[in-house]
């Protein structure tokens, strides 16, 4: 797009530069109509749902990657190796030799390498059109429980290539597929109100029903099979069936024990045992009457996360624990009192974010504060971290503290001096409300303490906080609860649901008090300022803009909505908005306000609850862990000194949210021009020049020079491009042409941008 004509006139040496978007005064170039996918440069923990042992080895999912743990010496699970991060968080494992099938959840079936255990690698991939939560395989083949798609039957044989060659529809089957067992050509199908359903499968690409076993009431939810007798999570009626299925046209019941508490989700059998995962309560473990197949209660291990899926061996029990990660229970060794001898973890559900030098403060909701060192953006690694009282929301950093918006527990100040080991500092209760939000400015804390406001509390002594202010909205609860805070100046800006985004005048902070309102079109969640605006992620509003120069006077200035999904979080650093909504994250330019342009998106695999700025765009993914982003925006822009030799002076700038490594120029040389010299960290190949830059920082710039002797007066070219390894927002500012005259009489030629 053209932007501006200017005219140059030199009665020498006549330029034209094609300049990126930064060299010129006012207006931008247009958003691509397709926004690119940002690049993921790392990520770390998330949710454990489902885990498999392969001898010494357990098969792990924490949040979207496999990981691969030792369990030699079950009192010390250690971490051999992990996979890529897969598009979703990891529902289901199987296990056949050194090869791992995933259950992806949207994504579908993944298959991984795990010949290494240090070095899974990912193979195949087939996506499903349900949702993919569990797998099962036999020989070739692998079935997959597909939710609303049914079960879908994989030739595996190719695990390059994996290709469906049969699949049973949810209708068929009665219900929505959500647990699998094969047991050599038959097929055991939990279909959830179907309930289970035995397929012959000695012909994967052509499976036929055996036979079901349906009672009113039954939800299959898993399934699993030993010798003649299938054992059925019913979380319709809330219990476990042990069903002969000798004759599999007609299963017929053994036992039925119900389940108090929990709630039910995946189980195992092995040898004289049943252990089926029940959520918030643990683990149950029922004893297996050899003789009949049936089941009697034996114990209850209560687990500290969410169990989701348990696995056993010896007398062990492998138990994927939600947030908690592995947890190793010794479950035999004194049947009546099981023991937890060893766990593996890492970051749990990620909710809050604050970024300061090389680390991320990540708030961990009921884990309270992990600390993620940063310095290798690939591979941010967990190296402190503290329990809180409460739930911990949401985070800010200030010097060596943080400062948690604790939930039920108010607010939570840690000391940070030394990140590999936090520790609680001081402890500020906010009685009626809960800590939802905490903005940090001076000797002051902000929290959003939603049904009871705004509470300000004094930190000057951060082992001693008090709260000095307060300041309670008007109306019922979706109107007066605060569930997000920013502060500027003297000013807070308060998001409260339905009623907009309240600005509090808080110079005395003990006399809080409101002076104008900036109304919603929906239900303010979060906002953040920037320049003299407020953005305001106000869910099906739209990310809505307003013009705060005057605090007591915000004016509306618009309200995007190019992004599908709710905008649910708003985070501002420079000329970019980052907006998250419930899957997704995307780079507005905001560089001019009143008009928004998209420029990158990146979909999450869990529920994006916070995005933080540092050297990186972070993302607080929940069950997906933390995120680690890098959208740049890397430009360059060249001028030429007049006169011989020639100097070509080149600039790059990186205006993007997040730093850039790996910055290149390359100049391709106007033909015929000899080279002379260049700036240090240049090289020049067959009239390539290349200049290697290193990283810049959001906002930072670099130059160098190039200068050349022109072979005779005539008109030359020359090319100047740059790049990085980060993901590149907005590629037209990546190149520039210059048209260079040398010598002749004046002529004017057009400045064009595009």
């Amino acid at each position: 797009m053209v932007r501006g004509r200017f005219w140059l006139v030199i009665p020498s040496l006549i330029i034209v530069a094609l300049l990126p978007v930064p060299a010129l005064a006012a207006g931008r170039l247009a958003a691509p109509e397709v926004a690119p996918e940002i690049g993921l440069v790392g990520q770390e923990g998330g949710e454990s749902y489902s885990v498999a042992l392969e001898g010494d080895d357990a098969y792990l999912g924490i949040g979207p990657r496999l990981v691969v743990v030792d369990i030699s010496v079950p009192a010390t699970p250690t971490r051999e190796g992990q996979s890529v991060p897969l598009p979703d968080i990891v529902q289901g494992i199987a296990v056949s030799g050194d090869t791992v099938y995933v259950a992806d959840g949207d994504s579908g079936l993944h298959i991984v390498d795990v010949g290494d255990p240090s070095s899974p690698e990912w193979e195949g991939w087939l996506d499903t059109p349900g949702w993919a939560q569990n797998v099962a395989v036999s020989e070739e083949a692998a079935y997959v429980a597909d939710g609303p798609g049914g079960l879908r039957i994989v030739d595996v044989s190719d695990p390059l290539a994996p290709a469906e060659v049969a699949a049973l529809t949810a209708a068929a089957l009665g219900g929505q597929v959500q647990g699998i067992a094969v047991d050599d050509d038959t097929a055991y199908v939990g279909a959830a109100a179907g309930g289970l359903v035995i397929l012959d499968v000695s012909d994967p690409a052509a499976p036929s029903i055996l036979g079901y076993y349906q009672v009113p009431g039954l939800i299959a939810q898993d399934v699993t099979i030993l010798g003649s007798t299938a054992y059925v999570v019913d979380g319709g009626n809330l219990r476990v069936l042990a069903l002969n299925v000798s004759t599999p046209s007609s299963p017929a019941p053994v036992s039925s024990l119900a389940l108090v508490g929990g709630a039910p989700d995946d189980l195992s059998a092995v040898g004289s045992y049943l252990y089926l995962a029940m959520g918030d309560k643990g683990v149950d473990v029922f004893e297996i009457n050899p003789a009949t197949g049936g089941l009697s209660y034996l114990v209850t291990h209560n687990t500290p996360g969410v169990a989701h899926d348990v696995a056993s061996a010896g007398v062990h029990a492998f138990v994927a624990d939600g947030r908690a990660g592995l947890r190793v229970v010794d479950v035999l060794s004194n049947p009546g009192a099981p023991v937890e001898v060893g766990f593996y973890r890492t970051l749990g559900d990620a909710l809050g974010l604050a970024a300061s030098g090389s680390y991320a403060y990540v708030a961990a909701g009921e884990d309270g504060l992990s600390v993620m060192d940063l310095a290798d953006l690939t591979n941010p690694t967990q190296v402190g971290s503290v329990d809180t009282p409460g739930y911990a929301e949401e985070v800010a950093v200030g010097g060596a503290r943080a400062y948690i918006a604790d939930g039920d527990s108010g607010l939570s100040v840690l000391d940070v001096t030394n990140p590999a080991s936090p520790a609680p500092l001081g402890q500020l209760a906010v009685p009626g409300g809960y800590a939802r939000a905490v903005a940090l400015q001076g000797n002051y804390a902000y929290l959003a303490a939603e049904s009871e406001g705004l509470k300000i509390a004094n930190v000057s002594v951060p082992a001693a906080p008090s709260l000095v202010g307060s300041l309670k909205l008007p109306g019922d609860a979706a109107h007066a609860s605060v569930w997000d805070v920013a502060v500027d100046g003297n000013y807070a800006y308060l998001a409260a649901g339905l009623s907009g985004v309240h600005v509090v005048d808080i110079s005395v902070p003990t006399a809080p008090h409101e002076v104008a309102v900036i109304p919603s079109a929906d239900w303010a969640w979060t906002v953040a300022l920037a320049g003299g605006y407020a953005y305001i992620a106000d869910i099906d509003g739209g990310l809505r803009i307003a013009n705060v120069a005057t605090p007591t006077s915000p004016v509306f200035v618009t309200a995007y909505n190019g992004i599908p999904g709710p905008e649910l979080i708003v985070a501002v650093s420079g000329r970019h908005a980052l907006v998250a909504t419930e899957d997704s994250v995307h780079v507005l330019d905001i560089s001019v306000p009143a008009s928004p342009l998209l420029r990158a998106s990146y979909t999450t695999a869990g529920y994006p609850q916070d995005v933080a700025i540092g050297a990186a765009v972070l993302v607080a993914d929940f069950d997906g862990g933390l995120r680690v982003l890098n959208p740049a925006d890397v430009a360059v822009s060249a001028t030429t000194a007049p006169g011989e030799p020639l100097t070509l002076n080149i600039t790059v700038a990186n205006y993007g949210p997040s730093r850039a490594d790996g910055v290149q120029i390359s100049d391709t040389l106007p033909a015929g021009m000899a080279f002379v010299s260049a700036s240090p960290g240049c090289a020049q190949a067959s009239g390539v020049v290349t200049c290697a830059i290193g990283s810049l920082a959001s906002g930072a710039s670099a130059s160098v020079s190039i200068t050349l002797t022109p072979p005779g007066s005539g008109a030359f070219q020359n090319t100047v491009s740059v790049s990085s390894s980060a993901t590149e927002i907005y590629t037209p500012n990546n190149t520039v042409v210059q048209a260079i005259i040398v010598g002749g009489h004046a002529t004017f030629l057009p400045l064009v941008a595009r």
